[in-house]
């Protein structure tokens, strides 16, 4: 791994994005950060959403799996692959295709785009909810860029 790659997956754990990072008491969105060659980094994120009841049994109710590809030099999500694993309707799989929209946007600005953009039918809010966690890669990599710095 090299050494911007290695800052980069250190600030993700000490940003606790890496398994303990949380949207919800019930959420786990960053699994893994990795920087490739030619100077873009593979995002390998997941989503789930749990149900526990009153007796504590829990089952997962939403789960998704996000593969993206953010361009380092210009902060854009240059690819994007979304893969349902549980969820609870027979609607959801057709919010899988809104994931491609946000190709080309910068992450500094993914959560007000999703939020402005991606609504409705055609989409999900539990994916919707993955996909704004990306922004949190544009500040992994301007702290990755000013280590590089020094």
């Amino acid at each position: 791994m090299s050494n911007v790659a290695t800052i980069i997956a250190s600030a993700a754990l000490a940003l606790g994005a890496s398994a303990s990072g949380t949207l919800a008491a019930d959420a786990q969105p960053v699994k893994s950060v990795v920087l490739v060659h030619g100077g873009f980094v593979d995002v390998d994120a997941m989503f789930r959403d749990i149900n526990v009841t009153r007796d504590s049994r829990s089952s997962v109710l939403h789960e998704y799996e996000l593969k993206a590809t953010i361009d380092a030099r210009s902060g854009a999500v240059a690819s994007v692959d979304a893969r349902p694993r549980v969820l609870p309707w027979q609607e959801c799989p057709a919010a899988m295709g809104s994931a491609a929209r946000i190709v080309g946007v910068p992450v500094a600005h993914l959560r007000q785009w999703v939020g402005e953009n991606l609504g409705g039918a055609t989409t999900c809010t539990h994916l919707n909810e993955a996909l704004r966690v990306l922004e949190d890669i544009g500040y992994l990599l301007e702290v990755g860029r000013r280590s590089t710095l020094h």
